[in-house]
């Protein structure tokens, strides 16, 4: 388009007109009305042609105030009227506003100085964003022989696209809008770093924008609370009950808390028909989402149409199904599983690949495919990653993922989650009981972990709990939770809460007896943890008792067993801290002496009956003392081949300092 034609008098303002030159390779029609109402929409049979694809952005879609977004959109009209060639990606999860704030920025640059032509292309699709720029180039001034050229094929529609921008003498902003899938905009990018001008850019996948550079990435995220109570109190103006409360349990998500306003707004008007409860207030709306989110989207849809993209059971699904295009067929059930969780911070131990692969989620996933995923998703801003510090340690902290509530409620609703719902359960629970199972009670970074895991493990307790009545296999089932409920059990008594503690050891100690019987190994475990908390709780006497029936049960019913040495080194240890020490050197010999005989060596309940020992002797002044230190420097270095834990290895420092005091000793006497 000329300068000439730009300028003519007997056009509206915006409107252009098409030139016909000869030699153009293909006919080019130009949208507008012809006299008698006519309107061009397309030729049959003939791809889109420029000026029959609306590059006016689609102010329709603002539905009311933007709320929470004004800074933002201040940056970006002062980025787009100094018109310099700024490239600005809006990036972050579906829902949270990025085209809003896109339409704002555009809708206020038609009301100031200077005037800033604004062109809006979606690039949901190849095909859209090849129409959309070819629509721009023909706007900005190139000519229909030269468009023809360019997009048959015949010469560079980029570099035509890049010209024509560049030779622009007034400011413009080109807004691409779902430029989700960053190979459809790849090719496209030289033509828009021109010097001149601003490119607007939104996009789920905050990651592949970044890492092509150039281009100032902007995080669009939920709301701030009072912006997310004043958007339903706007939406819904005559609804009752606690918006905030609301605005919390929707985590601030701009789009959950629009539809749910509109819903409220709309349902004032609604017939009361009979059977028939409709949540009508803030209160009834948030009991919905949290006990009936599957119903959500059908209310949504009274009275009003909704896109895809506003669907909450298919907003993020669009960006699992990019995902799968792109080859990543593990995000769509790695979220799934992510979202099978508490909500609450999952710990990035849990992801141990080794534990998935035995999964047929994820059959045969390496270390490197799930770090690949796990990327991605947090590129589309469907997973965020923290850190914590433990309030025991400030030097310790955890690293864990969370998946936002609403997004973590549209995943628990597929369709494919009720199908595999029992494959994801397990799962949770092969990862809990792994994890859990190596957690010391000793290490400040293990109990970091075991803070974080332990609501995770009472969690899905619940899930196996309410679940039961559908399982084939409810005594495995319930089998496996009680193994969580004693890493529960197993945190309170760290944390010193032992009325809790105890109520969950009792609660496994129950399911364990109603299918294993008495005498049954993991049934004498539990016992045995019970009694180790009455002993850390009180230390009294009646623990004697306790223990002694336990090692007599677990002889009685085991035999020789691990279990059994375990009990009667815990009865030793607790008749020393009273002086029962009558026999109590022969015990811990027999202890020694028969963990070796089963396990083929050194152990740890041999290990710790051989610390008992020579304590007990050096209390005493025994002269055998001596021979038994050097006994236990030899079980120390023959335990793990040597390789020993921190602990051990500040135990074998501690002997050999009490070795000298007690060869020092001998000598002096």
């Amino acid at each position: 388009m000329s300068d000439d034609e730009s300028s003519r008098p007997d056009l509206p303002p915006g409107a252009t007109s098409n030139k016909i030159e000869a030699g153009t390779a293909r006919t080019v029609f130009q949208a507008g009305r012809i006299d008698g109402d006519l309107v061009f929409h397309g030729v049959p049979g003939v791809e889109p042609q420029p000026g029959l694809v609306s590059i006016a952005p689609p102010y329709d879609r603002l539905t009311g105030k933007l709320h929470g977004r004004e800074n933002v959109v201040k940056h970006l009209l002062g980025t787009a009227r100094r018109s310099d060639g700024a490239v600005v990606v809006l990036h972050g999860r579906g829902g949270c506003g990025k085209t809003s704030v896109a339409l704002e920025t555009a809708r206020r640059l038609t009301r100031g100085e200077p005037v800033v032509r604004t062109w809006w292309v979606d690039a949901g699709s190849a095909a859209g964003l090849e129409a959309g720029l070819r629509e721009v180039a023909f706007d900005a001034g190139a000519c229909p022989s030269d468009i023809a050229r360019a997009w048959s094929g015949e010469s560079s529609a980029v570099e035509l696209l890049a010209r024509v921008l560049g030779a622009a003498r007034w400011p413009w902003l080109l807004i691409i809008d779902n430029a989700d899938d960053h190979r459809v905009l790849g090719a496209w990018r030289p033509a828009l770093t021109q010097g001149r001008g601003t490119t607007l850019i939104t996009s789920r996948d905050g990651g592949g924008m970044s890492r092509r550079g150039g281009a100032e990435m902007i995080l669009i995220g939920p709301l701030n609370e009072e912006s997310a109570v004043e958007l339903l109190r706007s939406a819904a103006p005559n609804a009752t009950g606690d918006a905030a409360e609301l605005a919390r349990a929707l985590g601030y998500l701009p789009l959950a808390l629009r539809l749910a306003g509109h819903y409220l707004h709309a349902a004032c008007n609604f017939p009361p028909l009979a059977a028939v409860a409709l949540p009508r207030d803030f209160d009834q709306y948030r009991r919905t989402f949290q006990e009936r989110f599957a119903d959500l989207d059908r209310l949504h849809e009274i009275g009003s149409g909704l896109c895809e993209r506003e669907l909450l059971l298919r907003t993020w699904e669009l960006s699992l199904d990019l995902l799968a295009e792109h080859g990543e067929p593990l995000a769509r059930p790695l979220l799934r599983w992510l979202s099978f969780f508490e909500q609450a911070p999952v710990p990035c131990v849990l992801l141990d690949h080794r534990v998935l692969s035995q999964s047929s989620l994820f059959p045969e996933v390496s270390e490197m495919d799930l770090m690949r995923v796990l990327v991605l998703l947090g590129d589309f801003g469907l997973i965020e990653q923290a850190t914590m510090t433990d309030p025991r340690s400030s030097g310790v902290s955890v690293t864990f993922l969370s998946v936002h509530p609403v997004i973590r409620e549209a995943n628990r609703h597929q369709t494919d989650v009720q199908q595999d719902f029992q494959a994801y359960l397990a799962l949770c629970v092969a990862a809990l009981d792994g994890c859990t199972s190596y957690l010391s009670t000793s290490d400040p970074h293990h109990l970091a972990q075991w803070g974080v895991l332990s609501p995770q493990c009472a969690y899905v307790v619940d899930r196996i709990h309410d679940a039961r009545a559908t399982f084939a296999n409810a005594e495995q089932w319930e089998l496996m939770g009680s193994r969580l409920t004693c890493a529960v059990a197993q945190f309170a008594r760290i944390s010193r809460s032992y009325a809790f503690g105890e109520a969950m050891f009792r609660h496994a100690l129950v399911v364990r007896l109603r299918y294993l019987g008495f005498g049954h190994p993991e049934v004498l475990t539990v016992r045995r943890e019970l009694a180790r908390l009455h002993w850390e709780r009180s230390q009294t006497r009646s623990s004697i008792e306790e223990y002694a029936a336990l090692a007599d049960d677990c002889g009685e019913n085991l035999g020789e067993h691990e279990l059994t040495l375990a009990c009667r080194l815990d009865l030793a240890l607790v008749r020393a801290q009273f002086g029962e020490v009558g026999t109590i050197v022969d015990e811990y010999r027999a202890v020694v002496r028969l963990s070796r005989k089963l396990s083929g060596r050194t152990d740890l309940i041999g290990l710790s009956a051989q610390v008992g020992l020579v304590k007990e002797l050096w209390d005493r002044g025994d002269e055998s003392c001596l021979a038994e230190q050097f006994q236990l420097l030899s079980m120390l270095k023959e335990i793990d081949g040597g390789v020993l834990p921190a602990v051990l290895q500040d135990l074998r420092t501690a002997i050999w300092r009490q070795l000298w005091t007690c060869i020092a000793w001998f000598h002096g006497r």
